[in-house]
C-alpha cells in the first residue's frame, strides 16, 4: 500500500516534469520511463492521465480534431511487414484496387465540408509519387477550406519531399516504427533519413508510437518519443497494433485500453506546449480524457483490416461518431454531429 508521503513525492517529482516540458525542456530519457513505468490500474498512473487531460485542455484551449484518413490502394506488397494484412506472402490481398482521382477528390471534399482538420493521401510503399503529386495538386486546387493536406506513403528523399511540398501537401506521416527492422523489412536508418528530409523541405512531419503491441518494453516507447521530439513532430500520440488474422501476428494478443491511455498520457507530456495534437488510435473516450485531443477516421484501403469497404468509414466510425466522440470527452469540435456522410 502506498503512503501518503510517497503519492505527494510522486506528485510533485511529476509536476516537475510536466512544468520543465511546459517551459521548452523535453523529458530525459529517464523521466519518461519513470512515467511509463508506473502500475497500469495504479493511482500514479491515474495521476499521470489525469495531468495530461488537464495539460491538453490547456494546450488546445478545449479543441478536439479530425484527421481523416483514404487508403487510395491496396495491392499485395513485398515488403511483408507482419502486423499489414497486405503482405503479399499473407495472401489477404490478392487483387489491386486504386481509387480514381474524382473518388478521391469527393470524398476529400465531404470530409473538410464536415469539418476534418486533415485530409490524408495513405498509399501503399510503392505508388507513383509522381501520380501522388498530381493528386495531392488538384485536391489541393478543387477543395477549399483550411485543412492540412497530408501524404502516407512510402520512403522519400529530399528532391521527393520538395515536389510534395511544391504540390501543395502540408505535411508527411512517417514514423520509425515498434519493431522496424525485425518485424518489417525496413532499415530504421532510412526511416529515419526521410524523416529528416521531410522536415528539411519544409514540410511537417507527423508521427506516433506504433504499432503498439504488449510485447514492446517501455525503453521502446520511450526511444520513440525521442525520436519525434528530435524530428519536430507536428503531431504525435499512439497506435495499437491491430493483430490481423492471417498475418504472422494474427491471433497474439492486442494492448489493453489502460496502456494505450498511459501512452497516450505520457506523450502529452513530452509534447508540452510545442505540440497542439496528440493523436489515439483507436479512438476511445478513456484515451481523449488521458491527453489525446484527436481520433482519426479512415475511408477506403486499410493495412490493419482483412476485409476493406471502399465507401464506408471503418469500424463505422465516421465524422458524425468522431465528433459525438470529441464532444462526449468534453472538447468542442467542428464536426457536426447527424447528417455528417463520411
Amino acid at each position: 500500500m502506498e503512503h501518503k508521503g510517497e503519492k505527494q513525492d510522486f506528485a510533485a517529482r511529476l509536476e516537475g516534469i510536466v512544468a520543465r516540458s511546459c517551459a521548452g525542456s523535453h523529458p530525459a530519457r529517464e523521466e519518461i520511463l519513470f512515467l511509463l513505468g508506473q502500475d497500469l490500474e495504479g493511482d500514479k498512473a491515474q495521476l499521470v492521465r489525469r495531468r495530461a487531460r488537464a495539460l491538453a485542455l490547456e494546450v488546445t484551449e478545449g479543441t478536439g480534431r479530425v484527421w481523416s484518413a483514404l487508403g487510395l490502394d491496396s495491392r499485395p506488397c513485398s515488403m511483408n511487414c507482419a502486423f499489414c494484412s497486405f503482405g503479399e506472402q499473407w495472401g489477404l490481398v490478392r487483387e489491386e484496387h486504386i481509387w480514381t482521382n474524382e473518388e478521391v477528390v469527393c470524398t476529400a471534399r465531404l470530409a473538410v465540408a464536415g469539418g476534418a482538420s486533415w485530409v490524408t493521401l495513405r498509399t501503399t510503399e510503392f505508388y507513383s509519387l509522381d501520380r501522388l503529386c498530381a493528386l495531392a495538386a488538384r485536391v489541393r486546387a478543387e477543395v477549399a477550406g483550411d485543412y492540412a493536406l497530408v501524404v502516407n506513403t512510402g520512403e522519400l528523399d529530399a528532391q521527393a519531399a520538395r515536389q510534395l511540398l511544391e504540390a501543395g501537401v502540408t505535411g508527411v506521416y512517417h514514423s520509425l516504427r515498434l519493431g522496424e527492422g525485425t518485424s518489417t523489412r525496413f532499415d530504421p536508418k532510412v526511416r529515419l533519413a526521410t524523416m529528416t528530409c521531410v522536415r528539411d523541405a519544409g514540410l511537417q512531419l507527423y508521427t506516433m508510437v506504433e504499432p503498439l503491441g504488449p510485447e514492446h518494453t517501455n525503453e521502446e516507447i520511450a526511444d520513440r518519443l525521442l525520436v519525434a521530439h528530435a524530428c519536430r513532430a507536428s503531431l504525435s500520440g499512439v497506435m495499437a497494433r491491430i493483430n490481423v488474422a492471417g498475418t504472422p501476428l494474427g491471433g497474439t494478443k492486442q494492448v489493453g485500453e489502460a496502456l494505450l491511455c498511459l501512452v497516450t498520457a505520457v506523450s502529452r507530456i513530452c509534447a508540452g506546449r510545442r505540440v497542439r495534437d496528440i493523436c489515439a488510435v483507436p479512438p476511445t473516450r478513456a484515451a481523449l480524457e488521458s491527453g489525446a485531443n484527436t481520433v482519426t477516421i479512415e475511408i477506403g484501403a486499410i493495412p490493419r483490416s482483412e476485409v476493406t469497404s471502399y465507401r464506408t468509414a471503418w469500424n463505422d466510425f465516421g465524422l458524425t461518431q468522431a465528433g459525438a466522440l470529441l464532444r462526449e470527452a468534453g472538447y468542442a469540435c467542428a464536426v457536426p454531429g447527424e447528417g455528417t456522410t463520411v
